[in-house]
């Protein structure tokens, strides 16, 4: 189990105000980006504030941004007339693969960003821009091995001057990240948050910790507030007494109008806090951040002594087992070896302390993270880094004390126990996959409560399991698709074995390198990329319109589509893992 303690569920219609507009843009400034790009995202983000924020959709954001100025300025003529023809397609995956491919294609073209670096803007602004909570927590959920578990923080950004309409927007957000928890039992664990631009944020704080439904806060002090403002300090003393953990945004990056207001996460407003609140428990999110003012810290040959993350360091050893810091979007050290060598070489210094190696936790900033990186793809360079012993003090023993879950020999605290109840009262049951272990083992649980699909059939393959032979026709006698099997594959099963039987076995069991869209020579990995994806959009046309077979699990394609990519994309694994996925979304009827 993998505890990721620095995740996000909100949508942009969920913290689409004003406010919001103003601080994205010195968040995507500096991003590698080209300008019109990013003038681009945030011209649509306006429109659709001031008009109709229901319709934000990714279809709708093509439609829209093709209405602008600065569209003209980014893609050339001979593209755009391609966008223009493909806009007249109706709204589909496909459709949406095709523009945003053209995008690509035109920034790339530009010669100032990667590939990689427009892809992953692109995805951010897929899941920020789906319909629902339950859709990007969904997308979350496609990141995570069967057993891991997220703390979903929420976002409360309004400005004194907000109305109804944007005060109200976080109320609805907070309310669909508790549901999470419901449709995802024990894995989904939501915090709350206070900011005291909000008159009765205290009190809408202590509403969710009080239920259950919410087992820790979340702060921003960057957004514009300082920690001794009387609602935080209210708030503070209440999670003091009732066991609920705090997280802080812990950088001067982020969300933030300037260096005065970055200046407000800095960790020494915590000691008077720590000194007088003996129980609390708080984590400095980012850890201090891997630049500081601009200046390197966690990838210096040693972290500076006046840095942030120096004085979290010092926090920890003044108040062990109380002060923690997590490593949520540090991707600063993949820029240059040296870079890269120097993180290395602190986090493991700090790992071998004593002093310091129980307050390390894991996070990944989900979905602000896909500005550069997956999540999977993120977790997977970290647990190589860290190896496989430190990887997993900081993403599971870690923060098991940190938030209080139950460990060996040891009861969970209140915020917890809380949380069992509400999910108990509120007749928690999971959309698809299994509750988390711990929750299933709590004595509190019935396990018969709690009804579940089973996503993954963990890796098994079976002729007796009709989606799994399907599958086997879809690759081995293709109709209406294209073939994916590279030839040599195909000869080598041939030439190897006789029976239906056995080739089928081998066919379960082949690496997806074996496959067309992985090139096994000089190729672009742009359209290697478009390859891959076109094959997961085939398999869901196989699943849908060749097969008789019935949608079960989340109905939103983009999710099983998404899936499909996170494990498409990698060369080790097997045609076994694509059955044990697709399983999750289809099954035939009983004859």
């Amino acid at each position: 189990m993998k505890i990721n303690v620095h995740a996000h569920v909100f949508n942009f219609r969920s913290i689409l105000t004003k406010e919001t507009i103003l601080l994205l843009k010195h968040r995507l400034t500096g991003l590698n980006i080209p300008a019109p790009f990013r003038d681009v995202i945030l011209s649509y983000l306006r429109t659709r504030r001031r008009r109709k924020t229901s319709d934000l959709s990714l279809d709708d954001f093509y439609r829209t941004i093709r209405g602008l100025g600065a569209f003209n300025i980014l893609v050339p003529r001979p593209v755009r007339n391609l966008f223009d023809h493909h806009l007249e397609i109706s709204s589909s995956i496909e459709g949406e693969q095709m523009l945003m491919s053209l995008l690509e294609s035109a920034l790339v073209d530009r010669g100032s960003v990667s590939s990689s670096s427009v892809i992953n803007i692109f995805d951010w602004l897929r899941i920020g821009l789906m319909k629902n909570i339950n859709d990007v927590t969904d997308d979350l959920m496609t990141h995570m091995d069967d057993d891991d578990v997220a703390v979903l923080l929420p976002m409360d950004i309004i400005d004194r001057k907000a109305g109804k309409k944007e005060r109200s927007l976080f109320l609805k957000q907070l309310e669909d990240t508790e549901k999470q928890a419901l449709r995802y039992p024990g894995r989904m664990l939501p915090f709350a948050m206070v900011n005291p631009v909000r008159n009765n944020s205290f009190e809408i704080f202590k509403k969710s910790i009080d239920s259950g439904a919410c087992v820790g806060l979340k702060l921003y002090p960057s957004l514009g507030y300082s920690i001794e403002h009387s609602t935080v300090q209210k708030a503070l003393k209440y999670c003091n007494d009732q066991s609920v953990p705090v997280l802080l945004h812990g950088n001067d990056k982020g969300f933030r109008k300037s260096k005065k207001d970055a200046a407000f996460c800095n960790p020494k407003y915590w000691v008077p806090v720590l000194d007088e609140l003996k129980n609390l428990k708080v984590c400095f999110g980012h850890f201090g951040g891997e630049t500081q003012d601009g200046k390197e810290t966690w990838t210096k040959a040693i972290i500076p002594d006046d840095s942030w993350a120096m004085a979290i360091l010092r926090l920890m050893e003044n108040y062990p087992g109380r002060v923690f810091g997590d490593l949520s979007f540090h991707t600063d050290h993949w820029e240059d070896d040296t870079k890269g060598e120097n993180y290395l070489s602190n986090i493991q210094t700090v790992l071998k302390d004593d002093r310091y190696k129980t307050q390390v936790l894991w996070g990944t900033d989900f979905h602000l993270l896909r500005m550069a990186s997956t999540d999977r793809d993120f977790t997977q360079k970290f647990n190589e880094m860290l190896g496989a012993t430190n990887f997993n003090r900081i993403a599971n023993e870690n923060p098991v004390h940190f938030l209080g879950l139950p460990a060996t020999g040891k009861k969970e605290e209140k915020n917890i126990s809380r949380h069992v109840e509400w999910l108990i009262e509120n007749k928690a049951s999971t959309v698809y996959g299994t509750p988390a272990s711990w929750l299933m083992e709590h004595e509190r649980v019935d396990r018969e409560a709690f009804n579940s699909w089973i996503l993954s059939a963990s890796g098994s393959w079976s002729i007796n399991n009709l989606v799994h032979r399907s599958l086997f026709q879809f690759f081995w006698t293709p109709q209406d698709v294209p073939e994916y099997l590279h030839a040599g594959a195909r000869r080598s099963i041939n030439n190897q074995f006789a029976t239906v039987e056995e080739k089928f076995e081998a066919i379960g069991m082949l690496s997806l390198a074996e496959l067309t869209y992985f090139s096994h020579g000089p190729s672009s990995p742009v359209l290697d990329n478009q390859k891959m994806r076109g094959f997961c959009k085939d398999i869901m046309f196989w699943f849908r319109r060749k097969t008789n077979a019935e949608h079960i699990g989340p109905q939103d394609d983009n999710i099983l589509y998404s899936k499909l990519q996170q494990t498409a994309g990698q060369s080790d694994k097997r045609i076994s893992d694509i059955a044990g996925i697709v399983s999750g979304f289809f099954r035939f009827p009983v004859i």
